[in-house]
């Protein structure tokens, strides 16, 4: 007679390969677990800026950090051997689903949702631990929880529907601070390169810090350092003195310009020139490991990168700014990070050991240069109406004015430094008219 046995959860149990699940209410204390099957998996940053003026006398914007958010998407195939195995799984999803819900009595401004708990290993954590769920799960709100009974596989014979293959996919939002307030996932260097003292310091996968510069090279083979060298192909942020550093694995890069006319409607639309809405740069850099040791640093420098790109606690000082060195794309620019989205690639799998390290994984940007200058016309005169004007709204003697170029020196500006923002221009008054209101004429066709 032979004896069944359960290699996935032989396998899991070896690896403590679980996604585990809990209640944030502190009442509450059941969980949740199923095996990693992992579909796919990312982590993203976003940082929401204002722009403000910033002062009364000129048209200058500067960019203010107004909120700072991470959000976990994943999605995991939970299989089943027979219909009561279906039906048990079916009944741990229905009660992943009542922690996410608020419940009726609580729907209220006034109250503070306490989320759930998510732990899988060194991969959704707090920062703390990865051991227990109650004292080491990520606390996160879910803003939605997706199940897809996978019709492909088919279903049990029996008294209703249950399905051999669930589908479950997970948006998360993280809440970035504990119920106290004292401690936070993740909070930007200061200008010095130093941790904040609220850093819990090893989200999002529980790694210590670099005790010194991150080593780009650590596993790279020596033909991939060859070329990264001859070529200095790398790619590097930096803020407060610190940096990260990758091979320039880019897989994607484009610029996006925007701007700003006046628009005059005189029988036809004449535009004249005012400011450049957006200068924006999105690229993609794919992180591969040839063996654990280089992916276990790819994944050391993530944790590095998101501490610079993130703003100080605090997020009512001006936007900083960040060095970004792309030879040939980005020679050296200060730019702002707007967000970032890191995909790992579940498909080529993990390196196997005390924790799950990515064999390969790639890193989304959105960015911004921090150029937003005022194109000014030549004041002129009320009785100068009859001056010769071009088609495209501006005086013929300003066609070329443009605004100032990008200054690859420009050094990445810290929260309260405006030396990196443009330089003031003084608004229209009726001393200092700025806008010309052109006249048609003959000479205009």
């Amino acid at each position: 007679m032979s004896t069944y046995v359960d290699y996935r959860k032989k396998y899991a149990d070896r690896r403590d390969a679980y996604i585990e699940i809990a209640s944030g209410e502190e009442y509450e204390q059941a969980t949740s677990k199923f095996l990693a099957f992992l579909k796919s998996f990312s982590i993203s940053m976003n940082i929401d800026r204002q722009e403000e003026l910033l002062s009364d006398t000129n048209d200058m914007t500067i960019k203010k950090d107004k909120n700072l958010s991470f959000t976990y998407a994943f999605a995991i195939d939970i299989p089943c051997d027979n219909i009561n195995e279906s039906i048990e799984k079916r009944t741990e999803i229905d009660r992943v689903i009542k922690y996410a819900q608020p419940t009726v009595d609580k729907r209220s401004y006034q109250y503070v949702f306490k989320g759930i708990k998510v732990l899988f290993k060194n991969l959704i954590n707090n920062g703390t631990g990865v051991t227990n769920v109650f004292d080491h799960g990520l606390r996160c709100v879910v803003q939605d929880i997706n199940v897809d009974y996978n019709a492909d596989f088919g279903f049990f014979d029996g008294k209703g529907i249950h399905a051999k293959v669930y589908s479950i996919s997970f948006n998360l939002n993280v809440l970035i601070s504990n119920e106290g307030g004292n401690k936070y996932v993740c909070l930007g260097y200061n200008k010095k390169g130093e941790f904040h003292p609220s850093d819990v310091k090893q989200w999002p996968f529980f790694l210590p810090p670099f005790k010194r510069m991150n080593l780009v090279t650590n596993g790279a083979n020596e033909f991939e350092i060859k070329y990264a060298d001859k070529r200095n192909a790398y790619l590097t942020f930096s803020y407060g003195g610190k940096s990260a550093k990758f091979f320039a694995f880019v897989e994607g890069f484009s610029e996006s310009n925007s701007f700003e006319f006046a628009e005059t409607k005189l029988g036809v639309s004449i535009y004249s020139p005012e400011f450049v809405r957006q200068l924006g740069y999105k690229f993609v850099l794919n992180v591969p490991a040839n063996d654990k040791s280089q992916a276990k640093t790819n994944m050391k420098t993530v944790q590095h990168l998101l501490r610079i790109l993130a703003p100080v606690k605090g997020f009512s000082g001006n936007s900083k700014t960040i060095g970004v060195n792309l030879p040939g794309l980005l020679p050296n620019l200060s730019l702002y990070v707007d967000s970032v989205s890191i995909n790992f690639d579940v498909d080529m799998g993990f390196f196997d050991g005390d924790f799950l390290y990515f064999k390969n994984f790639s890193i989304d940007f959105a960015t911004q240069s921090l150029i937003k200058e005022i194109i000014q016309a030549e004041p002129v005169e009320e009785e100068a109406e009859e001056e010769e004007i071009d088609a495209s709204g501006a005086p013929e003697e300003n066609l070329n004015a443009t605004g100032p170029a990008t200054n690859p020196s420009t050094k990445p500006t810290d929260a309260g430094d405006t030396s990196g923002q443009p330089t003031p221009v003084v608004k229209p008054s009726k001393n200092n008219p700025q806008k010309v209101t052109p006249t048609l004429s003959s000479d205009n066709f």
